[in-house]
């Protein structure tokens, strides 16, 4: 795979592939044959990956450094680009329905996830965890990070469906009650006017989580946490 379209393919063959003793990186040996260019990131799985997996791979590399990705899943790699996941389908033997990454945002029970259908997310500012005062009334405060999404359906007109979302806030606000907290969508990602979405939610001790359940994602492209 190039750019993620495939090159070429070649069966191995039934039998068991020896390992090689050295495992060389940008080079064809370790004295020559160099890569000319540069190596951003490296992801290393121990099985081949499926046709969705290899999606979203793109998808995030396509959002955090700029490459080449055959299908547009993600709209805002320019403002939006750290901890990119994502859920979606392309068959039902090929299913991703809960994604977390790198960030604290875990989106999943999807209710009408079918072929073809994505939901992708990424932060403006993954190691923020400040508060900003950006809210409409009667919350006084929001996480200053904020998310973007793009939703791509696959033909039956209805997304991914509802969706639980669990913000892993790490004991960041004093209180630990789910009616306090709640989702702001909003338009231009100035949250002063956002759509204010509450409950229902349910806040767990343990995991130090707040977990919103079957949210239906509207057509504002921002998300945050007040």
């Amino acid at each position: 795979f190039v750019d993620g379209v495939s090159v070429g393919s070649l069966d191995a063959g039934p039998g068991l592939l020896a390992g090689p003793t050295a495992l060389f990186i940008g080079s064809a040996r370790s004295t020559l044959g160099f890569w000319t260019g540069d190596l951003l990131e490296i992801v290393a799985y121990d099985r081949e990956l499926r046709g969705i997996e290899r999606n979203m791979i793109q998808a995030y590399f396509s959002a955090r450094y700029g490459t080449p990705s055959p299908r547009a899943l993600f709209a805002f790699g320019a403002t939006h680009s750290g901890d990119v996941a994502g859920i979606g389908q392309e068959t039902t033997a090929e299913r991703t329905p809960e994604a977390e990454g790198a960030g604290i945002l875990r989106v999943s029970a999807p209710s009408a996830l079918s072929d073809g259908d994505y939901l992708l997310w990424g932060t403006d500012k993954p190691a923020d965890f400040s508060l900003s005062p950006d809210v409409p009334l009667p919350f006084p405060q929001r996480l200053t990070r904020t998310w973007a999404y793009t939703l791509t359906d696959g033909g039956r007109g209805d997304g991914v469906g509802r969706v639980n979302l669990r913000f892993r806030v790490g004991g960041l606000f004093v209180s630990t009650s789910p009616d306090d907290f709640a989702l702001l969508f909003d338009e231009d990602g100035t949250f002063a006017d956002a759509e204010v979405r509450t409950g229902p939610s349910s806040y767990d001790p343990t995991l130090d989580t707040i977990e919103f359940t079957s949210v239906s994602l509207p057509a504002a492209r921002f998300l945050a946490l007040a």
